[in-house]
């Protein structure tokens, strides 16, 4: 059995249910996975984020309050710079 490609980042998203509620979630992700996420915003096409990568936590409002982020950077390396990691695959 062939192994799963380790995901290069976990990307920070956040935005708006159908019903207009707000909402954040990290996703695992690999490059590719994350340009296609781009192409797919930049036409205005509704996102299944289930399609992305893992999602590894989720919450309700815009963003993460300081103890989820604490947590992300120490249990998942989540990094804040992600563009710039970005630039650099």
């Amino acid at each position: 059995m062939a192994s799963l490609k380790a995901p290069d980042f976990l990307q920070l998203i956040n935005g708006y249910t159908a019903e207009g509620k707000a909402f954040y979630a990290y996703i695992a992700m690999d490059s590719a996975a994350y340009q296609n996420l781009q192409e797919k915003w930049s036409r205005g096409e509704k996102i299944d984020l289930t399609q992305a990568g893992e999602i590894i936590e989720t919450g309700w409002g815009r963003y993460p309050d300081a103890a989820t982020i604490d947590r992300m950077k120490r249990d998942h390396n989540a990094q804040e710079n992600f563009m710039d990691i970005l630039d650099n695959l």
